[in-house]
């Protein structure tokens, strides 16, 4: 007998014990396919996939996402579905978390817990394949499974109810994959996905970020023997892990299986090339750079141009807002906002709600800067170079008009002691400053240099001025070495002058050094472009500087403050 059909041609398969489904085809015959139960209840089998879950004492962090994801998945006493996601960037540790936690809820689920690797960073396993794989485990004996996606659905959902089963779906890809694969009532969905599931009807998505300073350096000393790593050492790993729980968990077990390395060789090492060193070579997963790039060649598969955008955006050191985005972009605000949502979407941007501000993660700027080089011989690999160079300078454009108008503005009566225009000020001077520094070291760029500094110089004498006037200084005395050209002071010099302002007027005394450390690395290498091209100029600007802040030679210290 064939399958009936219905009026679109589309297979009917009755879906109960019992019932029928009917239908015909155009020369008027009638079909009648019965549905039997598949197999019976003494072929079922308790199924146990999880995989084993740290224990108490390696677990640390995540607090309250444990508690609101128990929280959630207890729906299913209520006869609910639970159906809940964590999503984030790779190497956040959400398959850690869910194995975690589904462990600890097993006992909830007595009729099995399924893990299911959906691949969604490779090659995304189809959600028909996934259903049957399932069924069979349940079912040993199970045969003949339908492949249609709607009849393997239908299958699968009269399969598992009335029970209480757990799955755990890792690696999700998107909603699509995973849509079919959602659980009848009294079971429970722990999903895992690197990109947004915000059209799953139903599901709770928790974000999964990095972890605090304080649970960084807690996981830290679990992996390490005590006493290996002072406290000191151990923040400053941390921070060169980016708080990232895979970075972490890959340093630690480095250290600890490579008793040559001493903690002050590996942070050297880390600080050079972190990527470098932030793998076991014998276990891919333990690759950092393996793991965040799965994401960034998908993105360079699936989405190119928003690859390319993504590309440009990692000009940016820090934060940055949408205006700032859409210059570098060359875009309208709509368009530079769509292309940021959807950057939020695959977890490859974080965005702050307190400032509204955008961030590339530390460790995941890299790999966006070399993104076309994950997708084999990409064809938007060959302009990687022009595309940087070209975000590049319209950074460093947009920063020294931002210096410029807060220049104009203290010029003209304005004031700079709001502490977030302060730190505006000087993340654009550092930001702009390390690219001028790292485009003259390689090329021998010039002209952006020129305007940078002159910008640079106008910023800070007409900050010098508030300066003086807000804190009475009246000697700042520059420690810098004798046989550096007098030139080269000034900029250095003007970076004193701010750091004065900012250490009276917050108390801050390492940053007051920061921006001394910047200051003689910038003057560094620039020295030629200084003496060279700004001589006449740069003697004008120090007889105006000295005229307002009394600046009487140079000593070799650091900074001294002497007030009036």
């Amino acid at each position: 007998m064939s399958t009936p059909l219905d009026a679109f041609g589309s297979e009917l398969t009755a879906s109960g014990d019992g019932s029928a489904a009917i239908g015909g085809n155009v020369h008027g015959n009638v079909n009648i396919n019965l549905w039997r139960p598949m197999q019976s209840q003494s072929t079922e089998r308790r199924v146990q996939q999880l995989p084993t879950p740290l224990k108490d004492t390696q677990f640390i962090g995540r607090g309250e996402e444990r508690r609101k994801l128990k929280q959630l998945l207890n729906a299913v006493k209520r006869g609910k579905v639970a159906l809940t996601a964590l999503k984030g960037m790779g190497g956040v540790g959400k398959t850690t978390l869910a194995v975690y936690i589904s462990s600890q809820l097993k006992v909830k689920f007595p009729d099995g817990q399924y893990f299911v690797d959906l691949r969604g960073t490779t090659e995304p396993l189809p959600p028909e394949q996934v259903m049957i794989e399932v069924i069979k485990a349940y079912h040993p004996t199970a045969t003949e499974l339908p492949r249609d996606l709607d009849a393997i659905t239908r299958e699968y959902r009269n399969t598992f109810a009335g029970k209480k089963v757990l799955f755990l779906l890792d690696n999700a890809r998107d909603a699509n994959q995973v849509r079919p694969l959602l659980p009848p009532e009294g079971c429970g969905l722990i999903i895992t996905c690197r990109y947004t599931l915000d059209s799953l009807d139903g599901v709770e998505a928790i974000r999964l970020g990095e972890m605090t300073p304080k649970e960084s350096v807690k996981l830290l000393r679990t992996l390490l023997p005590f006493g290996r790593a002072t406290n000191e050492d151990l923040q400053t790993l941390a921070k060169l892990c980016s708080h990232l729980p895979l970075a972490l968990n890959v340093a630690g077990s480095y250290l600890k299986g490579h008793m040559n390395w001493t903690i002050a060789s590996y942070i050297n090492a880390l600080e050079k090339s972190r990527l470098d060193h932030l793998k076991i070579e014998s276990d891919p997963a333990k690759d950092v750079e393996v793991v965040l790039s799965m994401s960034a060649a998908q993105l360079a598969r699936e989405m190119p141009d928003l690859a390319a955008t993504w590309q440009m955006l990692s000009v940016f050191p820090g934060a940055f807002d949408e205006s700032e985005a859409s210059y570098i972009l060359d875009l309208n605000e709509t368009c530079t906002k769509e292309s940021l949502s959807r950057l939020l979407d695959w977890n490859l941007l974080l965005f702050n709600t307190a400032d509204n501000r955008y961030q590339i993660h530390d460790l995941l700027r890299d790999i966006a800067r070399k993104v076309f080089v994950y997708d084999s011989v990409h064809p938007y690999f060959a302009d990687t170079d022009k595309r940087l160079a070209l975000a590049s300078h319209r950074h460093a454009d947009r920063f020294t008009q931002f210096l410029l108008s807060i220049s104009t503005s203290i010029a003209s009566g304005g004031s700079i002691h709001d502490r977030g225009q302060l730190d505006r000020a000087m993340q654009a001077y550092a930001e702009v400053g390390t690219w001028i520094q790292s485009q003259y070291a390689v090329s021998g760029e010039t002209e952006a240099a020129r305007q940078f500094i002159t910008a640079s110089m106008e910023f800070f004498y007409n900050a010098v001025q508030e300066a003086v006037k807000k804190t009475s200084v009246s000697v700042v005395s520059l420690g810098l070495q004798s046989n550096v050209p007098n030139g080269i002071y000034l900029t250095a010099g003007l970076m004193m002058c701010m750091a004065v302002y900012s250490h009276f007027d917050r108390g801050d005394t390492l940053f007051a050094m920061k921006c001394w450390s910047l200051a003689k690395d910038i003057c560094g290498t620039l020295d030629g472009i200084i003496c060279d091209s700004f001589e006449e100029s740069l003697l004008k600007w120090r007889a105006r500087l000295a005229a307002h802040a009394n600046i009487h030679g140079v000593f070799n210290l650091p900074l001294i403050l002497i007030p009036s």
